[in-house]
């Protein structure tokens, strides 16, 4: 009896699960990893390209690559968004690049995503995708350490947030994104918060308004520690200040 009240009581080890398509004992795909996750575990990435969508199905994980420089995740156009979060876990994602052109890198709603040192570079189109980095829909998000680079959406090149989401950014660069409406690099809407510390932005730009960030409607809000942003050269058409809201 002892011993079965002792078997169960002891908590089950987090594991952590190795993605290397050249090695026969590791999984071959982010997303095999996944489907073989439990909520606890760690997938670590080898450097290279993995061409794949991915889900983390609900399950709070921790994803890590080889460096910014060395994996990338990319979507091939596949998928609307090459990372979906969205059954109410926490993903832990760093050292890793997103691909996915023309569309959006990672989506997360009612879930938290927590990532360091990612980039989320050459992103979006036009006006068919908002946040082409980041959609935030309800949800939690903390990015330190991250590149977000030549970007292009609707309504926040790289980050939209809506539906009271919380997004912290710290510590990253925001450079040559542009948005064809408002927020060259961040659209906050829905009573969603947008806290900058520490984070640079230079030539961002957006066809109406908020060339680096743009917030709007009753309860959003916008805090940021640094004193200016540059939105770089003018364009014709173009609105370079740096902070726009609307409420």
């Amino acid at each position: 009896m002892l011993l079965a009240l002792l078997a169960v009581s002891v908590p089950a080890h987090a594991a952590t699960l190795p993605v290397d398509p050249t090695d026969s004992t590791a999984y071959s795909t982010i997303q095999d990893a996944i489907d073989a996750a439990s909520s606890g575990d760690s997938i670590t990435v080898v450097a290279g390209t993995f061409s794949e969508c991915i889900d983390t199905s609900g399950k709070s994980l921790t994803l890590s690559g080889a460096g910014a420089s060395a994996t990338t995740l990319d979507g091939g156009s596949a998928c609307t968004s090459a990372l979906n979060i969205e059954g109410g876990e926490t993903v832990t994602l760093s050292d890793l690049s997103i691909d996915n052109a023309s569309y959006r890198a990672i989506r997360v709603y009612g879930s938290t995503l927590i990532a360091d040192s990612v980039n989320l570079s050459n992103l979006g189109s036009n006006a068919t995708v908002n946040g082409a980095g980041i959609l935030a829909d309800g949800a939690t998000v903390s990015v330190s350490n991250a590149t977000f680079s030549e970007n292009e959406g609707g309504y926040g090149a790289v980050i939209h947030a809506v539906a009271a989401s919380t997004v912290m950014v710290s510590d990253s660069t925001f450079d040559s994104n542009y948005a064809t409406s408002d927020g060259g690099a961040v659209y906050a809407a829905g009573g969603s918060s947008y806290s900058s510390e520490g984070n640079t932005y230079v030539e961002n730009y957006s066809y109406n308004s908020g060339g680096a960030l743009f917030a709007t409607g009753s309860g959003t809000a916008v805090s940021s520690s640094e004193t200016s942003a540059s939105a770089g050269r003018r364009k014709s058409s173009l609105r370079r200040e740096a902070v726009r809201s609307n409420h």
